[in-house]
């Protein structure tokens, strides 16, 4: 059975059947009047006059038939925007409450004026969400009575949008977004303070280079003058603060954060702060560049701070009258007691980056971690040292229970299944890397108790002591990947087969691997040399095929020997363009496969 109001129906198509009728009648006249106009011909040609009456008349006959056309459509518009409203009512939304649809509503605008801060060009709110108004006259006129829809304002629109919106926002706190623009005069900061309001969320990007000069600076204007005349950053949940880098000339801009007690979300870019932060603070975002270590004003803040679920910081030292290597002076420091560590209980992802191994471990000793689901750590290691890779004291219990370890390069990632994943990143010196440099793992390998799979990228042979004295332990592994030129792969091929007792007993899928996905599985030509080298290093090259022979030999005498005891390896993993034929140890392995 319809379910729709017949009777408003009935009624708009009789409203639409009078005005076509009315339309149709004057179109009538117009042909009445069309058929007593004559045109005076003389032998069949008009006159210079007689075209000119007949070009005027046209005219004034079809502004006329327009105005019909216009009349028409505008009666058909009107009886389908009837018709769409009844609809619309039938739709499951307009069944909810008026409060829950005005939510729905306000959630949509959050949504709206979501914007890319970190893109390169300039970011304005789009003001296109009005078209929402238009849906239907419920929609507009909950829209027009919904403060919280209204409550988003940026300070780049049109004073008089601004203003209107102010207007409908009645007691919503504010959600402020500006992008400066030095081309249009700085907001009048009596628009928002004049009315006391509360400022819920405040986004400022001032990228221009007056910026960095905090007597030219619109942000430094706005901000100086804001803060001190209204309390309304007392009420502040959300500040983010996008200034322009220095590039490393300068140390960027350290503000003097107000007291902004409901603080939960901060982020800075480009500036930091000394400032104590709101102990309600769940994310702390900061990129910047600073003149001194910050580790001490970090272990500061985070302490203050117990609900953080969130750290993110990003804070590179600038000390101009130091060299350019002293840097990587840092040394490795011993593991120093903390009498009161600040307990972060609610900590699921933290990320410390572009700071000394000195300052990761004091922020790591100042702090107790539970649980910690992500962690993230780039960090100056120590020059000339084969120690570079390290776990501060506070993740080894998480190392020690990681199942999955990966060591590519420079990064270290250990993870536990879902629970967590951890990287770190060293830096050392350009000078230090290179075929001969050595990778650090072996200050590290035993923290791992429990692994179960590893991958090494790349494998090098010069490392090769390191990695058969961790496989020697991780008696557990089941999952071993290695990336490297195969010719280099015998000596870890020979320690897996030909050792007592063997090595890594649980082993099931081998890897051999392109580094980085890089064929580099024979390096000589077709000739067996490669034309791009000379002298002793060609050929050191040109043995490359007897290297390769050897590893073939120590893979196929480690498949054949787990074989025999019974623990033979299930799946071998080789590169897509290989150098050994696969096909020699099918016997020897449950599954080849080919990547």
């Amino acid at each position: 059975m319809d379910s729709y109001d017949k009777q408003s129906v009935k009624k708009a198509l009789a409203a639409l059947s009078r005005e076509l009728q009315a339309v149709i009648q004057d179109i009538d006249y117009l042909v009445l009047d069309a058929e007593s106009f004559e045109i005076s011909r003389d032998r069949g040609q008009l006159t210079s006059q007689d075209s000119t009456d007949a070009q005027e008349s046209l005219r004034q006959l079809s502004s006329l038939v327009m105005d019909h056309q216009f009349k028409a459509t505008r009666s058909f518009m009107s009886t389908l925007s009837s018709f769409s409203e009844q609809s619309n009512r039938h739709a499951r939304i307009f069944s909810l409450p008026e409060e829950v649809l005005s939510e729905i509503l306000t959630r949509y605008m959050e949504l709206e004026m979501r914007v890319d801060y970190e893109s390169g060009t300039r970011f304005v709110l789009p003001y296109s969400w009005t078209d929402i108004m238009t849906v239907c006259k419920s929609w507009y006129r909950i829209i027009h009575c919904t403060p919280a829809v209204w409550s988003f304002i940026d300070l780049s629109w049109p004073r008089a949008c601004v203003q209107k919106h102010i207007s409908l926002a009645k007691d919503a706190p504010y959600h402020i977004s500006w992008d400066v623009d030095t081309e249009n005069e700085i907001p009048k900061i009596e628009l928002l303070t004049k009315d006391r309001k509360h400022i819920r969320d405040l986004r400022i990007r001032d990228m221009s280079w007056d910026a960095l000069n905090q007597a030219q600076s619109y942000f430094f204007k706005f901000w100086n003058s804001w803060v001190p005349t209204t309390a309304a950053h007392r009420s502040l949940e959300q500040l983010h603060i996008i200034l322009p880098p220095n590039y490393n000339v300068a140390p960027d801009t350290c503000l003097d954060l107000p007291e902004m007690p409901t603080l939960k979300y901060l982020r800075l870019v480009n500036c930091y702060t000394k400032s104590s932060l709101s102990p309600f603070l769940r994310t702390f975002d900061c990129m910047a560049t600073t003149a001194e270590s910050t580790s001490a004003t970090i272990s500061r803040i985070l302490a203050g701070c117990p609900l953080l679920t969130s750290v993110i910081l990003r804070m590179r030292n600038c000390d101009t009258n130091r060299g350019g290597d002293s840097i990587f002076e840092d040394v490795i420091p011993p593991f120093s007691f903390v009498n009161n560590p600040a307990s972060l209980s609610h900590l699921k992802e933290l990320e410390l980056h572009s700071f000394s191994i000195a300052e990761v471990q004091s922020i790591l000793e100042n702090i107790v971690i539970a649980t910690l689901p992500l962690f993230s750590a780039s960090y100056i290691g120590p020059r000339h040292s084969t120690c570079s890779f390290f776990i501060p004291e506070s993740f080894k219990h998480f190392a020690s229970r990681a199942k999955s370890v990966a060591v590519r390069g420079r990064s270290l990632r250990y993870s536990n299944d879902s629970e967590y994943m951890h990287d770190f990143h060293f830096h050392r010196s350009f000078d230090e890397y290179g075929l001969e440099s050595r990778s650090g793992f072996a200050s590290v390998a035993h923290y791992f108790k429990s692994v179960e799979s590893l991958a090494i990228d790349p494998y090098k042979p010069v490392d090769n002591a390191i990695w058969v004295k961790a496989l020697s332990s991780y008696r557990n592994l089941k999952e071993l990947a290695i990336s490297g030129a195969q010719q280099d792969l015998s000596e870890i091929l020979r320690a897996l087969a030909d050792t007592k007792p063997l090595h890594c007993p649980n082993l099931r899928v081998l890897a051999l691997l392109d580094h980085a996905g890089i064929y580099i599985a024979a390096r000589h030509s077709l000739f067996g040399v490669n034309d791009n080298l000379h002298g002793e290093d060609a050929v050191n090259t040109a043995e490359s095929p007897d290297l390769l022979e050897l590893a073939a030999d120590q893979l196929e005498l480690m498949l054949t020997r787990r074989n025999e005891l019974g623990i033979r390896i299930q799946k071998l993993i080789l590169p897509l363009y290989s150098s050994w034929n696969f096909r020699d140890w099918e016997s020897h392995v449950d599954n080849v496969v080919i990547q």
